[in-house]
């Protein structure tokens, strides 16, 4: 086999094809090295900051079983596996996994100083992007072409150069990257599920990455009502039926 990289946009990770079917264990490895954070951040787990740096991500065996269709049984045997081929590390915190790709940088690395295409090694001042793949007059960074790539479509007007706007403006305020995407591809997941997709209902992208912050939301799906079937109703006893007539004839 020729020795080589090929570039794949994490999106893959959410296409209907990629979660169609349970994994095989070439495309969960694939998996984990798609969704690893690819810059620190801090996440919320439980309520507490967890720092996860560049290569990590934290997903619980419970996520994983789900995300692959798989059983936990099966899930903690192929972790296992990694582990003892020295591909990742884990370790638990707060009630979660916090999986680390060994060799992250082997699988990102194309010839820069950080091992990611056009980036600037600590980044530029207050979180700002540089700007690489040009696109026209706007100059769309490739982490803005990712999420847009990602974000669902919509019915009408979506402005790409307003979307970037907001974008970078969130950047700005010291939003990360990471932020933005996992918040785009929250987002999806529940327009998904609600059967949202290429309708009017769905937010422009500019909206979206605005001022409010749309993309710092959990987007969970609330589960339906409980509704008691009438004839699974509890039943009464005679007994129980005569004490009520005889309390309510004395209320006459």
């Amino acid at each position: 086999m020729s020795v080589g990289y090929v570039k794949l946009y994490r999106a893959l990770a959410e296409s209907d094809l990629w979660l169609a079917e349970p994994f095989t264990k070439g495309q969960a490895w694939a998996d984990l090295i798609l969704n690893a954070n690819f810059r620190d951040r801090t996440a919320y787990i439980s309520g507490q900051q967890v720092p996860i740096k560049r290569g990590q991500l934290a997903w619980s065996e419970v996520t994983l079983s789900k995300r692959w269709g798989w059983s936990r049984g099966k899930v903690r045997r192929f972790l296992k596996l990694l582990k003892n081929d020295e591909k990742i590390t884990q370790q638990t915190v707060q009630h979660t996994s916090l999986i680390t790709i060994c060799n992250y940088e082997k699988f990102q690395t194309d010839g820069t100083a950080d091992g990611t295409a056009g980036r600037t090694p600590n980044g530029t001042p207050n979180g700002t992007q540089e700007k690489k793949g040009k696109k026209g007059k706007n100059n769309y960074t490739d982490d803005f072409e990712a999420a847009w790539t990602e974000y669902p479509k919509r019915e009408g007007n979506n402005p790409k150069g307003s979307a970037f706007k907001a974008w970078n403006a969130r950047l700005n305020n010291g939003h990360s990257v990471e932020d933005l995407i996992e918040g785009v591809r929250r987002y999806a997941r529940f327009c998904r599920a609600k059967g949202q997709i290429g309708g009017q209902y769905v937010k422009q992208a500019a909206t979206f990455f605005g001022p409010d912050e749309h993309f710092l939301a959990d987007w969970q799906v609330a589960k339906p009502a409980v509704i008691q079937d009438p004839l699974n109703a509890p039943s009464y006893d005679q007994t129980q039926w005569d004490e009520l007539d005889k309390i309510m004839k004395e209320c006459i």
